[in-house]
């Protein structure tokens, strides 16, 4: 007869299957292979699911690549109207757009609730995929009955959508790289080097770790002379350089993010690097800030918000240190791509960090009530004071791991006594 499960086993299994479903997304480029991993990973019961992308010379269309039906995933090259979709004039917000039951529900209007049932939908899930604001592709999950989606997984869902959107986004521009006999084997040598930052990025599960991978890696791929990571406390009023590369005087530090003027651009626009290409004459910026910049040699910086569930948690500043270097399109599209993934790792992070102290914490609460029951069973099996007592000492020397223990007893001058331990 086999043990039940730990308290947090069903939180640390559902992790694996995440690492298991992310490993597979950041490691392939084909939808079918990244529909699969997502479709096994809700593990709903979806009777059809689909992947599409967004049609490169026409925004309004959607080319629906992977489909999974009865459970067998295959490839297709079918087209769809963007229109045709579920709330379509939403369809390019961030939010994933979940339907347990068609007839019920509030958002959607009645004539699409009409047009869903009459195609047999009485369930459905939709997770659009964005990259810089722009809508890059759709999943969509659909049941022909009510259908109702693990709360666990459904939140995790959006961190795989978001890794699926990396991954199609690094395969465009590898495809315009190639498409470039210009600056081909440039571009292709940068993109194959973000490519490693995504699978360097997926190994760690330290944060400190973590972000000084990112600080060294952005400064060899993105050609900038030094890169360092600030975490806002949380009324985002103080900022810490959390990790930096090249390593300065700089770690550490703690500065005033209330009147900073780049973090108030980061917060009105959050999905955009910001760009100060002259950061020594640039008007944008605090004088003793231009100053300091002359004194120390930085001709221009860029900041990448760092955003999760839409707030902003920190930054990623790159600086260069050359007068007649500057930030290419390139590298500046490059940027958000990488402030992306780094906040999907991030969030992982915090993910596994959080299951594994409730873990700990379960574990700790079940031994000690294993201790108190084992106590108990065994109290009253004795009514003898130094077989309770011997009971005592052995078991809480095993419990704390101690090579010896003794109870001393004083006798009071009333004849009373009083346990020690």
């Amino acid at each position: 007869m086999g043990n039940p499960p730990l308290p947090g086993q069903a939180t640390s299994d559902l992790l694996q299957k995440q690492y298991q479903a992310s490993g597979t997304i950041y490691g392939s480029s084909d939808p079918v292979e990244i529909l699969e991993a997502i479709y096994s990973f809700l593990d709903a019961g979806f009777a059809r699911a689909e992947l599409a992308l967004i049609s490169p010379t026409d925004q309004t269309m959607a080319i629906i690549q992977a489909v999974v039906e009865n459970g067998q995933v295959r490839r297709t090259d079918i087209t769809r109207p963007i229109s045709e979709y579920p709330a379509s004039d939403a369809v390019a917000a961030v939010e994933i757009l979940n339907v347990p039951d068609v007839a019920k529900d509030y958002f959607l209007e009645d004539d699409e609730k009409a047009r869903l049932t009459g195609q047999q939908v009485s369930a459905l899930l939709m997770a659009p995929m964005v990259t810089a604001q722009n809508l890059i592709g759709l999943l969509l999950f659909t049941h022909p009955q009510p259908l109702e989606v693990p709360a666990p997984r459904l939140r995790a869902l959006r961190n795989l959508v978001d890794q699926a959107a990396v991954v199609f986004e690094n395969q465009r521009l590898l495809m315009q790289a190639r498409a470039s006999a210009d600056s081909l084997a440039t571009q292709v040598q940068t993109l194959a080097t973000i490519n490693q930052i995504s699978t360097g990025i997926a190994r760690y599960t330290d944060q400190q770790e973590l972000l000084n991978y990112a600080s060294y890696a952005i400064v060899r791929a993105l050609d900038v002379d030094h890169v360092g990571v600030i975490l806002l406390d949380e009324n985002r009023d103080f900022g810490t350089v959390v990790s930096e590369y090249p390593l300065t005087a700089a770690l550490n530090t703690t500065l005033n993010m209330r009147d900073n003027p780049l973090m108030k651009m980061a917060l009105r626009d959050p999905d955009r690097p910001i760009i100060i290409e002259d950061a020594q004459n640039d008007p944008i910026l605090p004088e003793d800030n231009r100053e300091l910049f002359k004194r120390i040699g930085i001709f221009a910086i860029a900041v990448v918000p760092l955003l999760i569930s839409g707030e902003v948690i920190g930054s990623i500043g790159l600086d260069i240190n050359e007068p007649n270097k500057r930030f290419s399109a390139q590298t500046t599209e490059l940027m958000g791509i990488i402030g992306a993934q780094l906040t999907v790792a991030l969030q992982n992070v915090q993910y596994i960090t959080d299951a594994r102290r409730r873990a700990d914490i379960q574990q700790r609460i079940a031994r000690n009530e294993s201790l108190v029951n084992n106590l108990s069973a065994q109290y009253q099996r004795s009514s003898d004071i130094e077989d309770l007592l011997a009971i005592t000492v052995r078991e809480l020397g095993n419990v704390l791991g101690a090579r010896r223990g003794r109870i001393r007893l004083d006798v009071t001058p009333a004849g009373q006594r009083e346990g020690q331990s």
